[in-house]
């Protein structure tokens, strides 16, 4: 297809799958159905939107809050062609200014070469009129041919100032796979980027820059909202780190990012970066499948007074149904969430919390042995709330929370799982692991939460030099399929049937009104001091 009739079929399509509903990831019976069953693949239905305004053009508007002095249509008054053949970028500098709102009608509006605001924009907003966010496009030339840096082409930079709105538009890259664009927002506060989608597909580093959107918040008091944001064209190319991210958010954030109700599918990097930001960076709802490396990246960040999260998300790894992986490419190793903080520059950020998450892995490419909740070793304490971890795939632990680094990790380093569901059908995990493991996390604590395990050498809860452990209030059960056929042993070391508990090189540890249904024994302790009261037996169950 030609590259301005794809531009032209995707806007048609996107009306359509805008305008789609969604079925829920899994429920019911098929939550504990068969592990190769794909779920829906339709994105979640957009929220309408109050706050949505129609400018008109020539009066004063106020949008997210913001007061624009000057409304100006793209067209009538500043001449934009939207049928892309002529370039806007001369009419789009030259109307840039404080307290400007440039409307769009609905079209394609060609950009070939970039935007660079590096003194204080203040009030400033591009917004589309249409009825879906495609309806109102920028597109690009095939490989940003023309600009002054085609393979780190970015369109649009923000350097300074605050109140900034990019509103119900879309960034088209197209499926050529060498036209890449990133746009730049480091702004104090009242940045908004709302229905947006970066659309097509991202290419490798070498004809494009590393994100579609990086957004900073520089003040500490400041508030920053990216909604109903999309990436669904993929990027998986090459091999990391030359592969894109949608959104990134580094060291620059210093105030609160929420990114609300995203849908991101098949980035080749990750689908929000945002583990060392001395900001706080808060994820709620939305839905992330199959971003290779990582589908959430993320901390507690260094916020002084407020903690990041991720609540209300979907996360799903089943590439074995990924569509838009270029032929002779491969997945090279996925997670659900990887939660880390990097070096000396960010250490050790603790606090961050994830609620009423529900992640599943069906399928993910190769025999790796990344969990799906991984908890690394620079980050201190993270807090698990009401949520779902279900893996469906040998050698994947549920939840990880590995061993914190002393020169890193000063603060808290505790691991709270609170009414929480963990499944995994695998017969063995590396390491002599468990469906959740803690390492070297004292006073780490689960309560309220149901462990599922299939017959094998996976155990339900592994905690090792966790001083103050306790569990109370959970069920460990595993499945009445038979004996697994797995070999007893790996890498050397003996394994028996699954135990329900195992505790080792930890002191004053308490297990409590816990039911325990496993093949092997119930508890084990290992060089530890663990007082038990009401642990009972129960009947193996199917999953």
């Amino acid at each position: 297809m030609r590259r301005r009739d794809f531009i032209r079929a995707s806007a048609a399509v996107g009306t359509a799958a805008a305008l789609a509903g969604c079925s829920s990831l899994l429920d019911g019976a098929d939550a504990r159905g068969s592990p190769g069953s794909p779920s829906s693949h339709d994105p979640p239905k957009p929220t309408p939107d109050d706050d949505r305004t129609r400018p008109v053009p020539g009066e004063p508007a106020v949008v997210r809050g913001i007061t624009f002095d000057t409304v100006l249509d793209a067209v009538d008054d500043l001449g934009m062609d939207p049928t892309g053949g002529t370039a806007i970028d001369e009419a789009l500098d030259a109307a840039h200014g404080d307290g400007v709102l440039i409307v769009f009608p609905p079209g394609d509006y060609l950009a070939t070469d970039e935007h660079l605001y590096d003194t204080p924009t203040r009030r400033f907003g591009l917004l589309g009129l249409g009825e879906s966010h495609r309806d109102v496009q920028f597109v690009f030339p095939e490989g940003n041919a023309g600009a002054p840096n085609p393979n780190n082409f970015r369109f649009l930079s923000f350097l300074a100032g605050s109140d900034v709105v990019i509103e119900n538009l879309t960034f088209q890259m197209t499926d050529d796979m060498v036209t890449g664009v990133e746009t730049v927002f480091t702004l104090e506060d009242g940045f908004w980027m709302v229905d947006v989608e970066f659309a097509g597909f991202m290419p490798k580093e070498e004809f494009a820059p590393a994100n579609n959107v990086i957004a900073h918040i520089t003040d500490v008091d400041g508030v920053g909202v990216i909604r109903r944001f999309t990436s669904t064209g993929g990027g998986v190319v090459d091999r990391y780190p030359q592969r894109g991210t949608p959104i990134g958010v580094f060291r620059g954030h210093r105030g609160e990012l929420r990114i609300e109700d995203a849908h991101i599918e098949e980035s080749g990097s990750h689908s929000i970066y945002a583990s060392r930001p001395q900001g706080c960076v808060r994820v709620e709802g939305g839905l992330f499948r199959n971003n290779d490396n990582t589908n959430l990246r993320i901390s507690g960040g260094g916020h002084p007074t407020k903690r990041s999260w991720i609540k209300g998300a979907r996360i799903e790894v089943d590439v074995d149904n990924a569509t838009k992986l270029p032929p002779g490419e491969h997945y090279q190793g996925i997670r659900g969430i990887w939660v880390e903080a990097g070096g000396s520059h960010s250490p050790g950020y603790s606090g961050l919390l994830i609620e009423d998450v529900d992640a599943v892995v069906r399928s993910n490419g190769q025999a790796n042995e990344l969990p799906l909740l991984l908890i690394d070793t620079t980050h201190g304490s993270v807090t698990v709330r009401n949520c779902r971890f279900r893996s469906f795939v040998e050698n994947v632990e549920p939840i990880d929370a590995r061993a914190p680094d002393p020169s890193i990790v000063t603060g808290p380093k505790e691991v709270i799982i609170e009414d929480t569901e963990i499944v995994t059908t695998a017969t063995r995990v590396l390491d002599e692991g468990a469906a959740l493991s803690i390492t070297n996390r004292p006073g780490s604590r689960v309560s309220g939460t149901t462990i599922r395990l299939h017959d094998g050498w996976v155990d339900g809860i592994s905690v090792e030099g966790c001083d103050q452990f306790a569990a109370h209030d959970s069920e460990i059960t595993s499945t009445a399929r038979g004996r697994s056929s797995v070999a007893g042993s790996v890498g050397g070391n003996a394994f028996g049937w699954n135990k329900g508990v195992v505790i080792r090189n930890s002191l004053d540890c308490d297990l409590r009104r816990l039911v325990i249904g496993v093949p092997g024994a119930p508890t084990e302790f290992e060089e530890s001091q663990v007082r038990t009261e009401q642990i009972s037996l129960s009947r193996r169950v199917d999953l």
